[in-house]
């Protein structure tokens, strides 16, 4: 359903020769490099909602149309940030002695990603700038200095391309990072993921308690592949509890030279730290207890 191999007459080609044609976003991701299940828990239910907290809850007024676009915008960096994916289980098989390579990745054989991604990334994008509202639309274009072009046919054509400069500035980062040695993978791994999560603050507001939910989460996943790197027991790390205790260790420093009130008076501080617990708790209980 979402790969097909099909030679350029429309014949099926012989098993040497097949070539596969993987044309539907998150395909790679939730069939090839993880699981469906990886899919809807890690990138759905986890990395989406948190550009959500980090940046559509700080949006004063409330506007649907800002959660939508970020959705829309974020699907975009990764349908393109699959690409990477796919070059990295390359590299890995042609360069590592021991890479981690998925089952269905050695039965795919010869396979295309790159002009479909582009494809759907460009295809979010539009989405993503065409729903805004004009109120909201102008918000993001005072945010990148570019308000003069207005929400018109301009700032729309504005908005599209500058995030889709970022989308490929986030690809050119992966691609650098999957052609260095091992040991520099370690420390690239955290500007990769900041061009990945940090994007969407060129057009949106975010606030100080949003950048910390967002450096906490670096810190989490940038520990899962120290620790997976360094021939650690991925399974004894806790790293939604990582997120957890980092973001309450960052509100705490901030706590001390900001007004308890700035920090904890607001309502987005409770809704971030409760869904830091909510996605830790499952966790400690299945890993510490």
């Amino acid at each position: 359903m979402f790969a097909t191999a099909f030679t350029s007459n429309g014949s099926r080609p012989d098993q040497d020769d097949q070539m596969t044609h993987i044309k539907w976003p998150f395909y790679y991701t939730a069939k090839i490099k993880r699981t469906p299940g990886f899919l809807i828990k890690q990138v759905f239910l986890e990395e989406f909602v948190i550009i959500m907290l980090v940046f559509g809850i700080f949006a004063v007024p409330f506007d649907m149309s800002v959660y939508i676009s970020l959705f829309a915008l974020f699907a975009a960096m990764i349908c393109v940030y699959e690409i990477g994916y796919a070059e990295n289980d390359r590299v890995g098989k042609r360069k590592e002695e021991r890479p981690k390579l998925s089952a269905e990745f050695e039965d795919l054989g010869k396979f295309v990603i790159a002009p479909y991604a582009w494809g759907w990334a460009i295809l979010f994008t539009l989405v993503g700038v065409l729903v805004l509202s004009d109120t909201a639309q102008l918000a993001a274009l005072q945010k990148a200095g570019l308000d003069s072009l207005g929400t018109g046919w301009r700032g729309d054509f504005a908005m599209a391309g500058i995030w889709l400069a970022l989308v490929g500035l986030s690809q050119i980062i992966f691609a650098v990072f999957n052609h260095v040695p091992l040991a520099w993978r370690v420390f690239l791994y955290v500007p990769l993921h900041v061009s990945k999560y940090l994007a969407p603050v060129v057009f949106f507001a975010s606030g100080l308690v949003g950048m910390i939910l967002l450096a906490a989460h670096i810190v989490r996943t940038w520990s899962l592949y120290a620790v997976r790197r360094a021939g650690g027991d991925m399974e004894f790390l806790s790293s939604q509890l990582i997120r957890l205790v980092f973001f309450l260790l960052l509100l705490g420093l901030i706590s001390a030279v900001q007004p308890m009130s700035t920090v904890w008076g607001a309502w987005q501080t409770w809704l971030i730290l409760a869904f830091c617990v909510i996605r830790a708790v499952p966790e400690m209980l299945r890993k510490m207890t």
